[in-house]
Protein backbone atom coordinates (compact mmCIF):
# COMPACT_ATOMS: atom_id res chain seq x y z
CA UNK A 1 0.00 0.00 0.00
CA UNK A 2 1.41 3.39 -0.95
CA UNK A 3 2.07 5.86 1.85
CA UNK A 4 1.04 9.48 1.53
CA UNK A 5 1.10 12.57 3.65
CA UNK A 6 -2.39 14.01 3.43
CA UNK A 7 -1.33 17.46 4.51
CA UNK A 8 -0.29 16.21 7.97
CA UNK A 9 1.72 19.36 8.18
CA UNK A 10 -1.41 21.32 7.29
CA UNK A 11 -0.97 23.79 10.09
CA UNK A 12 2.61 24.48 8.97
CA UNK A 13 1.45 25.08 5.39
CA UNK A 14 -1.77 26.85 6.27
CA UNK A 15 -0.16 30.25 6.76
CA UNK A 16 1.38 30.12 3.28
CA UNK A 17 -1.90 29.03 1.70
CA UNK A 18 -3.90 31.60 3.66
CA UNK A 19 -1.70 34.37 2.26
CA UNK A 20 -3.10 33.54 -1.18
CA UNK A 21 -6.73 34.09 -0.20
CA UNK A 22 -6.69 37.88 -0.84
CA UNK A 23 -5.93 37.10 -4.50
CA UNK A 24 -8.91 34.74 -4.78
CA UNK A 25 -12.62 35.68 -4.71
CA UNK A 26 -14.15 34.99 -1.31
CA UNK A 27 -16.71 32.65 -2.88
CA UNK A 28 -13.85 30.29 -3.80
CA UNK A 29 -11.99 30.32 -0.48
CA UNK A 30 -13.63 27.18 0.85
CA UNK A 31 -13.09 25.01 -2.24
CA UNK A 32 -9.56 26.36 -2.67
CA UNK A 33 -8.65 25.21 0.84
CA UNK A 34 -10.40 21.88 0.26
CA UNK A 35 -8.40 21.18 -2.91
CA UNK A 36 -5.15 21.94 -1.13
CA UNK A 37 -6.10 19.85 1.89
CA UNK A 38 -7.04 16.85 -0.27
CA UNK A 39 -3.81 16.95 -2.29
CA UNK A 40 -1.69 13.88 -1.67
CA UNK A 41 1.99 14.45 -1.11
CA UNK A 42 4.06 11.44 -2.10
CA UNK A 43 6.78 10.71 0.45
CA UNK A 44 10.28 10.55 -1.02
CA UNK A 45 11.63 8.22 1.66
CA UNK A 46 9.25 5.45 0.55
CA UNK A 47 11.27 5.13 -2.67
CA UNK A 48 13.76 2.93 -0.81
CA UNK A 49 11.10 0.32 -0.05
CA UNK A 50 9.80 0.43 -3.61
CA UNK A 51 13.28 0.04 -5.11
CA UNK A 52 13.74 -3.19 -3.14
CA UNK A 53 10.30 -4.36 -4.21
CA UNK A 54 11.05 -3.57 -7.85
CA UNK A 55 14.35 -5.45 -7.80
CA UNK A 56 12.71 -8.54 -6.29
CA UNK A 57 9.90 -8.44 -8.85
CA UNK A 58 12.27 -8.12 -11.79
CA UNK A 59 14.48 -10.96 -10.56
CA UNK A 60 11.52 -13.26 -10.09
CA UNK A 61 10.41 -12.77 -13.69
CA UNK A 62 13.74 -12.33 -15.49
CA UNK A 63 16.48 -14.72 -14.42
CA UNK A 64 19.08 -12.77 -16.40
CA UNK A 65 18.72 -9.99 -13.83
CA UNK A 66 19.97 -12.18 -10.97
CA UNK A 67 23.54 -11.38 -11.91
CA UNK A 68 24.20 -7.73 -12.79
CA UNK A 69 26.81 -7.50 -15.52
CA UNK A 70 27.76 -5.65 -18.65
CA UNK A 71 24.86 -7.16 -20.55
CA UNK A 72 22.45 -5.19 -18.33
CA UNK A 73 22.15 -1.40 -18.44
CA UNK A 74 20.38 0.29 -15.53
CA UNK A 75 19.33 3.90 -16.10
CA UNK A 76 17.16 6.47 -14.39
CA UNK A 77 14.72 8.67 -16.23
CA UNK A 78 16.13 11.95 -14.96
CA UNK A 79 18.97 13.11 -12.75
CA UNK A 80 17.50 12.29 -9.35
CA UNK A 81 19.92 9.75 -7.90
CA UNK A 82 17.40 6.93 -8.26
CA UNK A 83 19.92 4.61 -9.97
CA UNK A 84 22.46 4.92 -7.16
CA UNK A 85 19.73 4.38 -4.58
CA UNK A 86 18.61 1.27 -6.48
CA UNK A 87 22.10 -0.23 -6.16
CA UNK A 88 22.37 0.71 -2.50
CA UNK A 89 18.88 -0.35 -1.45
CA UNK A 90 19.40 -3.80 -2.97
CA UNK A 91 23.07 -4.10 -1.96
CA UNK A 92 24.04 -4.86 -5.52
CA UNK A 93 27.78 -5.38 -5.85
CA UNK A 94 29.79 -4.33 -8.85
CA UNK A 95 28.17 -1.00 -9.58
CA UNK A 96 31.63 0.57 -9.77
CA UNK A 97 32.48 -1.94 -12.51
CA UNK A 98 29.71 -0.38 -14.56
CA UNK A 99 31.42 2.99 -14.44
CA UNK A 100 29.90 4.41 -17.60
CA UNK A 101 29.84 8.18 -18.18
CA UNK A 102 26.03 8.15 -18.07
CA UNK A 103 23.31 7.31 -15.57
CA UNK A 104 20.14 8.39 -17.37
CA UNK A 105 18.46 8.02 -20.73
CA UNK A 106 19.37 11.46 -22.09
CA UNK A 107 23.06 10.94 -21.30
CA UNK A 108 23.05 7.62 -23.15
CA UNK A 109 21.55 9.29 -26.20
CA UNK A 110 24.19 12.00 -26.03
CA UNK A 111 26.94 9.41 -25.76
CA UNK A 112 25.64 7.36 -28.71
CA UNK A 113 25.44 10.53 -30.79
CA UNK A 114 29.01 11.49 -29.85
CA UNK A 115 30.46 8.06 -30.49
CA UNK A 116 28.58 7.64 -33.76
CA UNK A 117 29.38 10.99 -35.33
CA UNK A 118 32.99 11.54 -34.21
CA UNK A 119 35.57 10.50 -36.81
CA UNK A 120 38.29 9.46 -34.38
CA UNK A 121 36.90 8.99 -30.87
CA UNK A 122 39.33 8.16 -28.01
CA UNK A 123 39.96 4.49 -27.24
CA UNK A 124 37.98 4.77 -24.00
CA UNK A 125 34.94 5.94 -25.96
CA UNK A 126 35.36 3.09 -28.45
CA UNK A 127 35.54 0.60 -25.59
CA UNK A 128 32.33 1.83 -23.95
CA UNK A 129 30.59 2.03 -27.31
CA UNK A 130 31.58 -1.59 -27.97
CA UNK A 131 30.33 -2.49 -24.50
CA UNK A 132 26.96 -0.92 -25.24
CA UNK A 133 26.57 -3.04 -28.36
CA UNK A 134 26.54 -6.15 -26.12
CA UNK A 135 23.72 -4.91 -23.89
CA UNK A 136 20.62 -7.09 -24.11
CA UNK A 137 18.62 -5.74 -21.15
CA UNK A 138 17.87 -2.14 -20.22
CA UNK A 139 16.05 -1.15 -17.03
CA UNK A 140 14.73 2.40 -16.84
CA UNK A 141 13.97 3.56 -13.30
CA UNK A 142 11.42 6.28 -12.57
CA UNK A 143 10.16 7.66 -9.28
CA UNK A 144 6.63 8.45 -10.49
CA UNK A 145 4.56 8.07 -13.66
CA UNK A 146 1.04 9.40 -14.03
CA UNK A 147 0.28 9.41 -17.76
CA UNK A 148 3.31 7.41 -18.96
CA UNK A 149 3.93 9.70 -21.94
CA UNK A 150 7.47 10.71 -21.03
CA UNK A 151 8.62 7.19 -20.15
CA UNK A 152 7.05 5.84 -23.33
CA UNK A 153 8.98 8.37 -25.41
CA UNK A 154 12.20 7.39 -23.62
CA UNK A 155 11.67 3.77 -24.64
CA UNK A 156 10.81 4.59 -28.25
CA UNK A 157 13.88 6.75 -28.80
CA UNK A 158 16.25 4.46 -26.89
CA UNK A 159 15.12 1.43 -28.87
CA UNK A 160 15.55 3.28 -32.16
CA UNK A 161 19.03 4.53 -31.31
CA UNK A 162 20.18 1.17 -29.99
CA UNK A 163 19.14 -0.36 -33.31
CA UNK A 164 21.45 2.16 -34.99
CA UNK A 165 24.44 0.50 -33.26
CA UNK A 166 23.39 -2.97 -34.29
CA UNK A 167 21.03 -4.07 -31.51
CA UNK A 168 17.80 -5.13 -33.12
CA UNK A 169 14.48 -4.72 -31.34
CA UNK A 170 13.83 -8.42 -30.89
CA UNK A 171 17.16 -8.86 -29.09
CA UNK A 172 16.76 -5.95 -26.69
CA UNK A 173 14.68 -6.26 -23.54
CA UNK A 174 13.65 -2.85 -22.18
CA UNK A 175 11.98 -2.84 -18.79
CA UNK A 176 10.26 0.02 -16.97
CA UNK A 177 10.61 -0.01 -13.18
CA UNK A 178 8.43 2.69 -11.60
CA UNK A 179 8.31 3.37 -7.87
CA UNK A 180 4.80 4.83 -8.07
CA UNK A 181 2.49 4.57 -11.04
CA UNK A 182 -1.16 4.98 -11.99
CA UNK A 183 -3.08 2.09 -13.48
CA UNK A 184 -3.57 3.99 -16.74
CA UNK A 185 0.15 4.78 -16.99
CA UNK A 186 1.12 1.13 -16.50
CA UNK A 187 -1.27 0.12 -19.28
CA UNK A 188 0.20 2.78 -21.59
CA UNK A 189 3.80 1.77 -20.84
CA UNK A 190 3.00 -1.88 -21.60
CA UNK A 191 2.53 -0.85 -25.25
CA UNK A 192 6.19 0.23 -25.49
CA UNK A 193 8.17 -1.78 -22.93
CA UNK A 194 8.79 -5.51 -22.89
CA UNK A 195 7.80 -5.51 -19.24
CA UNK A 196 6.57 -3.02 -16.65
CA UNK A 197 7.10 -3.24 -12.88
CA UNK A 198 5.38 -1.00 -10.35
CA UNK A 199 6.39 -0.56 -6.72
CA UNK A 200 3.14 1.05 -5.58
CA UNK A 201 0.02 2.03 -7.48
CA UNK A 202 -1.19 5.60 -7.12
CA UNK A 203 -4.86 5.71 -6.05
CA UNK A 204 -7.33 6.84 -8.65
CA UNK A 205 -9.16 8.76 -5.92
CA UNK A 206 -6.43 11.41 -6.29
CA UNK A 207 -7.99 12.32 -9.66
CA UNK A 208 -10.85 14.81 -9.80
CA UNK A 209 -12.47 12.70 -12.53
CA UNK A 210 -12.63 9.58 -10.36
CA UNK A 211 -15.96 8.84 -8.75
CA UNK A 212 -14.51 8.37 -5.26
CA UNK A 213 -12.55 11.63 -5.16
CA UNK A 214 -14.06 13.56 -2.20
CA UNK A 215 -13.79 16.91 -4.01
CA UNK A 216 -14.01 15.54 -7.55
CA UNK A 217 -16.26 16.13 -10.50
CA UNK A 218 -18.68 13.50 -9.21
CA UNK A 219 -18.92 15.04 -5.75
CA UNK A 220 -21.21 17.72 -4.35
CA UNK A 221 -18.39 20.23 -4.81
CA UNK A 222 -18.12 19.62 -8.58
CA UNK A 223 -19.58 22.96 -9.69
CA UNK A 224 -17.25 24.84 -7.32
CA UNK A 225 -14.22 22.94 -8.62
CA UNK A 226 -15.13 23.76 -12.22
CA UNK A 227 -15.70 27.42 -11.42
CA UNK A 228 -12.46 27.96 -9.50
CA UNK A 229 -10.32 26.25 -12.15
CA UNK A 230 -11.95 28.41 -14.82
CA UNK A 231 -11.40 31.52 -12.73
CA UNK A 232 -7.75 30.64 -12.11
CA UNK A 233 -7.10 30.04 -15.83
CA UNK A 234 -8.78 33.27 -16.89
CA UNK A 235 -7.31 35.52 -14.21
CA UNK A 236 -3.97 34.15 -13.00
CA UNK A 237 -2.52 32.69 -16.21
CA UNK A 238 -0.96 35.43 -18.33
CA UNK A 239 -0.02 35.43 -21.99
CA UNK A 240 3.31 33.67 -22.41
CA UNK A 241 3.08 31.77 -19.10
CA UNK A 242 4.19 28.15 -19.16
CA UNK A 243 0.58 27.02 -18.78
CA UNK A 244 -0.48 28.89 -21.92
CA UNK A 245 2.53 27.63 -23.87
CA UNK A 246 1.83 24.04 -22.86
CA UNK A 247 -1.76 24.40 -24.03
CA UNK A 248 -0.40 25.35 -27.45
CA UNK A 249 2.32 22.69 -27.57
CA UNK A 250 -0.03 19.91 -26.47
CA UNK A 251 -2.90 21.32 -28.58
CA UNK A 252 -5.11 20.85 -25.54
CA UNK A 253 -6.91 23.93 -24.13
CA UNK A 254 -7.95 21.83 -21.13
CA UNK A 255 -4.39 21.85 -19.78
CA UNK A 256 -4.90 25.16 -17.99
CA UNK A 257 -7.86 23.68 -16.13
CA UNK A 258 -6.94 20.06 -15.44
CA UNK A 259 -3.22 19.66 -16.19
CA UNK A 260 -1.47 17.36 -18.65
CA UNK A 261 -3.81 14.57 -19.75
CA UNK A 262 -6.81 16.52 -18.38
CA UNK A 263 -7.41 14.03 -15.55
CA UNK A 264 -7.27 16.69 -12.83
CA UNK A 265 -4.78 15.06 -10.47
CA UNK A 266 -4.30 16.24 -6.89
CA UNK A 267 -0.76 14.94 -6.45
CA UNK A 268 2.46 16.56 -5.30
CA UNK A 269 5.91 15.32 -4.43
CA UNK A 270 7.95 16.61 -1.53
CA UNK A 271 10.41 18.12 -4.03
CA UNK A 272 8.33 18.71 -7.16
CA UNK A 273 4.81 18.59 -8.55
CA UNK A 274 3.94 16.79 -11.80
CA UNK A 275 2.29 18.79 -14.58
CA UNK A 276 -0.58 16.25 -14.52
CA UNK A 277 -1.71 18.02 -11.35
CA UNK A 278 -4.16 20.89 -11.82
CA UNK A 279 -2.23 24.16 -12.46
CA UNK A 280 -4.22 25.82 -9.67
CA UNK A 281 -1.96 23.95 -7.25
CA UNK A 282 1.46 24.44 -8.89
CA UNK A 283 1.46 27.36 -11.35
CA UNK A 284 3.37 30.45 -10.22
CA UNK A 285 1.46 33.41 -11.71
CA UNK A 286 2.91 36.84 -12.36
CA UNK A 287 1.18 38.21 -9.28
CA UNK A 288 3.45 39.56 -6.58
CA UNK A 289 2.80 37.87 -3.27
CA UNK A 290 1.00 34.78 -4.59
CA UNK A 291 2.82 31.52 -3.80
CA UNK A 292 1.47 28.27 -5.29
CA UNK A 293 0.71 25.62 -2.63
CA UNK A 294 2.88 23.03 -4.41
CA UNK A 295 5.31 24.79 -6.81
CA UNK A 296 6.52 22.95 -9.87
CA UNK A 297 10.17 23.07 -10.89
CA UNK A 298 11.48 21.33 -13.99
CA UNK A 299 14.52 21.50 -16.25
CA UNK A 300 12.16 21.20 -19.22
CA UNK A 301 10.63 24.62 -18.66
CA UNK A 302 12.01 27.45 -20.77
CA UNK A 303 11.28 31.15 -20.99
CA UNK A 304 10.97 31.19 -24.77
CA UNK A 305 8.33 29.54 -26.94
CA UNK A 306 9.87 26.09 -26.56
CA UNK A 307 8.33 23.93 -23.85
CA UNK A 308 9.80 20.45 -24.24
CA UNK A 309 13.12 21.08 -25.95
CA UNK A 310 14.15 17.47 -25.29
CA UNK A 311 11.93 16.14 -28.06
CA UNK A 312 13.51 18.43 -30.65
CA UNK A 313 16.97 17.55 -29.34
CA UNK A 314 16.33 13.83 -29.70
CA UNK A 315 15.17 14.31 -33.28
CA UNK A 316 18.43 16.10 -34.00
CA UNK A 317 20.42 13.26 -32.41
CA UNK A 318 18.51 10.67 -34.44
CA UNK A 319 19.19 12.50 -37.69
CA UNK A 320 22.88 12.88 -36.84
CA UNK A 321 23.31 9.16 -36.16
CA UNK A 322 21.34 8.05 -39.19
CA UNK A 323 23.30 10.41 -41.44
CA UNK A 324 26.58 9.08 -40.08
CA UNK A 325 25.48 5.53 -40.99
CA UNK A 326 24.70 6.38 -44.62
Amino acid sequence: MIFFIKMKNWFENKSKVMRNLPFIPEAFHSIYLELVEHTYIVKENENWINLIRLNNSIQSRHTCFNKIGRHILILEQGECGLRENFFRANRIQGRLDLNYPFTNVTQVLQFIALASTTDSPPEEIKFIFSDLSRVNTVVILSDISISGSSLAEDCRVLRKLFSSIGIQGRDLLIVAAVCRCTESSAAHLAKYYNDVFVGDELPMSASLRYVDCPVGLHSQRASEVIEITKWFRENLVSEGDIVERMEKVTCDPRFGLWGFGAEGWLLAGEKNTPNNTIPLLWHNPKVQGYIPPFPRTSSRLYEDSKWNIRSAYWQLVERSILCSRE
